[in-house]
């Protein structure tokens, strides 16, 4: 039947197990092994082993019916299609790039599920395989949001960043992370060897700092009795009850941020006003400006009274 395979795949006739070999099935790496234990029926790009997606339709946008009521259709996207092969980095070339990242990651944050490019995005924290544009490949890390902040790495080989693309030899890395408040990149372009690029690609998720700028707010108790508000730098270790994690530049803006959620004046602000008067009291706090004005200044102190 004319239009049964579509005339985007003229790969197929010259490597019967192309489509494997693009991420579909199981997957098929050059050494003979599964890219993965679960089957597809659509490829990395979302497409079956006839050449069509999800709605019916193929990489040119035409559908099976579209080709058989035109044999001049055909023929044009064949024309078109076969001048389009690809050259230079295989499929299997960035899989195992990918799978050197992958291991990197999990070393850092496991029990993460994998989730192949065909497949949905989980509702969880997860580490995502991803084709970007049906050329080349990169992964996603996504970790759980604390504060309404996102907590992402993401890396992406020859996705247009530098010069590099997949129809040459040389190899680009752009890496995003997102913690903290703040978007950061980075990159590192046209390498000609695939071992300095996974080397950059790896230690950028060695370095990647989920928790940058995270503060655990808690109640505390000093030794003279009295309760506060206390801030640390998130996993370091509490000497009170936890309450909150929080985006913030230190610990005092983490106590205020706190607060500031509650009752001005209420129980929850006392204990914030004592705790700021303790950090202003410790001998590596900058003497920015006199205790009592510092405190009294303080949004969530101005209706509370400086006594303890």
């Amino acid at each position: 039947m004319r239009g049964k395979y579509s005339p985007t795949i003229l790969e197929r006739y010259v490597d019967r197990q192309w489509w494997f070999r693009n991420g579909g099935g199981y997957g098929l790496l050059a050494d003979g092994t599964q890219m993965s234990e679960t089957y597809h029926s659509f490829d990395h790009e979302g497409f079956d082993q006839f050449g069509y997606g999800r709605e019916g339709h193929d990489r040119a946008g035409y559908s099976i019916r579209d080709y058989e009521g035109s044999e001049e259709l055909f023929s044009e996207i064949a024309n078109e299609f076969s001048g389009m092969k690809k050259a230079g980095k295989s499929v299997d070339e960035y899989w195992t790039a990918l799978r050197v990242i992958v291991d990197a990651v999990n070393d850092r944050f496991s029990d993460l599920p994998l989730v192949h490019p065909q497949e949905d995005l989980p509702d969880r924290p997860y580490l995502a395989l991803r084709s970007i544009a049906g050329s080349s490949y990169g992964i996603d890390l996504r970790l759980e949001d604390i504060d309404g902040m996102a907590r992402s790495l993401e890396i992406s080989f020859d996705d247009g960043t530098g010069g590099s693309s997949r129809q040459d030899i040389t190899w680009t890395v752009h890496v995003v992370e997102t913690a903290g408040g703040q978007k950061r990149r980075n990159a590192i372009c046209m390498m000609e060897a695939m071992d300095a690029a996974l080397e950059f690609a790896v230690g950028s998720v060695k370095r990647f700092d989920p928790d940058r700028n995270l503060y655990d707010v808690y109640i505390a108790e000093g030794g003279d009795g009295v309760v506060y508000l206390d801030a640390v730098q998130r996993n370091d270790s509490l000497s009170g009850d936890f309450m909150a994690c929080l985006c913030a530049d230190d610990r005092r803006s983490a106590i205020e941020k706190f607060a500031s959620r509650f009752e001005e004046g209420g129980v929850i602000s006392r204990m914030a006003e004592r705790g700021i008067r303790r950090l202003c009291l410790m001998p590596d706090q900058p003497s920015i400006a006199p205790l009592e004005a510092l405190v009294k200044d303080h949004p969530v102190a101005r209706t509370a009274s400086l006594s303890a």
